[in-house]
């Protein structure tokens, strides 16, 4: 566990506590699931029904149908999400003396606590000093790489919510489960598909000369994977159902307006939907190499398609949204609907604003390897790193996301292609300077990058 009691700005929360009006405020309860693509929860119509609890939260508040990470992997997508800005980089930390979520709640005078399953999201990220509570999965030889199971960060949620502490409180969750390597506590809860229409899909994303590559072992195998990981996604549903109801019975007890929840997930999974990208080494550890299991290198839409609900106070129930929003729009939102000082410089709107929403008309994202730009909800260009035009000689890719949501059809529309690339280009300009930043250097921070999958090239900072 890392306590922060020290820092400046949590000094401020504790005076601010006294504060006029902010025992009044209400609860914050963000909950983020990493790896969770919107297509495997059964709010997102999946046949598996693996989120009944978090149906029941959507039935009450507000659901963002078409919400986007604005990158596939953890630390630029958390970073981006927490500080309501875009950043053209890859890089993960948290900006030294930038405004985000975590320092205008404490400021605020809001208890801030944090369970974090994800060791990435440690100090050497810049996170934790604007928290009295930060209890951070350990890193060590004798750790999982699957981090804490979702009924354990239930476990520690109920114990911070049980607290006689009478200010408001933002207490954020990061479950872990839906990551590699799929190892949910008691096995499986559903039956592993053995479907010929299925196993044709999967065949056919790969190039004819690896299709005979693919047998039964390598497509029951990922079936099997999958199953697993739907297993991981129904135990952290049920985790939440059980930090709600702790949320509740603290709102009872403090007498307080009640808890503004926030659902949503850092980035989606491949789950051998594509081949494998051109010139990258076969990571043998995915079970079946040839097709991309994980994430982190590309912006398709399995990749960045994530869930989004809001629910609790200032929330319409009942509300759905089916145009695109991005996970940049959170902090703005949640600013506004808390009554909080909202700083300058943020990229995102207000998500209840459907003016606001209607008159974006594109959205970009980032990854080491690639920039995308999706235009009107309907068109993404995913543009290759200079690097990977120059050394693999690969070039832009346009997708029309109405008629081909798979991304398997390449459009041939050169004008367009040249638009949105010279977009996406002149976007990755406009926010690739990092601002000065005193974050400390955590030597084992390669160490655990590798452990949890990812390779060197993906963590380019």
């Amino acid at each position: 566990m890392l306590k922060a009691g020290q820092s400046a700005l949590v000094l401020l929360a504790l005076l601010g506590a006294g504060c006029s009006g902010s025992a009044d405020r209400s609860d914050l309860l963000l909950v983020v699931v990493d790896t969770l693509r919107a297509d495997h929860t059964s709010l997102h119509g999946y046949d598996r029904h693996t989120t009944p609890t978090l149906d029941a939260l959507a039935a009450k508040g507000a659901h963002f149908e078409r919400a986007y990470a604005a990158s596939s992997w953890t630390l630029p997508s958390m970073a981006m999400l927490l500080e309501g800005r875009a950043r053209s980089h890859n890089g993960g930390e948290l900006y030294a003396g930038t405004d985000n979520l975590f320092r205008a709640t404490a400021l605020a005078g809001y208890r801030n606590a944090a369970v974090v399953s994800n060791p990435l999201l440690g100090p050497a990220e810049g996170y934790g000093p604007d928290h009295e509570h930060y209890d951070l999965y350990p890193v060590g030889p004798s750790a999982s790489n699957n981090g804490w199971y979702a009924r354990d960060v239930a476990e520690r949620a109920e114990a911070i919510l049980a607290q006689p502490d009478d200010r408001p409180l933002f207490l954020w969750l990061h479950f872990f489960d839906p990551h590699a390597p799929y190892t949910p506590s008691g096995g499986s809860l559903f039956p592993p598909r053995r479907d010929d229409t299925r196993r044709a899909r999967f065949l056919a994303a790969l190039p004819e000369s690896q299709r005979e590559l693919f047998d039964d072992a390598a497509y029951e195998g990922i079936e099997d994977r999958i199953a697993l990981y739907d297993t991981e996604i129904r135990r952290v549903d049920h985790a939440l159902e059980r930090v709600l109801k702790a949320a509740e019975s603290r709102n009872e007890r403090r007498n307080g307006p009640g808890t503004l929840v926030v659902f949503t997930s850092d980035h989606g999974e491949g789950l051998w939907t594509r081949a494998s990208m051109q010139g990258e080494p076969l990571r043998e550890a995915t079970h079946f190499p040839y097709l991309f299991s994980d994430h982190g290198l590309t912006l398709h839409e399995e990749q960045v398609h994530v869930p989004l609900v809001l629910a609790g106070p200032g929330v319409p129930s009942g509300h759905r949204e089916s145009a695109p929003v991005s996970l940049l729009d959170v902090v703005p939102t949640v600013l506004r609907l808390l009554d909080l000082r909202r700083p300058t410089g943020l990229d995102g709107v207000d998500l209840l604003d459907g003016e606001a929403i209607a008159e974006r008309q594109q959205l970009f994202g980032v990854t080491s390897r690639y920039t995308s730009a999706l235009e009107a909800g309907r068109h993404r260009l995913h543009l290759p790193r200079e690097y990977l035009v120059e050394q693999r000689g690969m070039g832009p890719e346009l997708f029309d996301l109405r008629e081909d949501p798979g991304e398997t059809a390449p459009l041939d529309r050169p004008e367009l292609s040249t638009r949105l690339a010279a977009d996406a280009a002149a976007w990755r300009e406009r926010y690739g300077e990092r601002p000065a930043t005193t974050t400390p250097t955590d030597p084992r921070r390669q160490e655990l990058l590798n452990r949890l999958g990812y390779t060197s090239g993906q963590a380019d900072r």
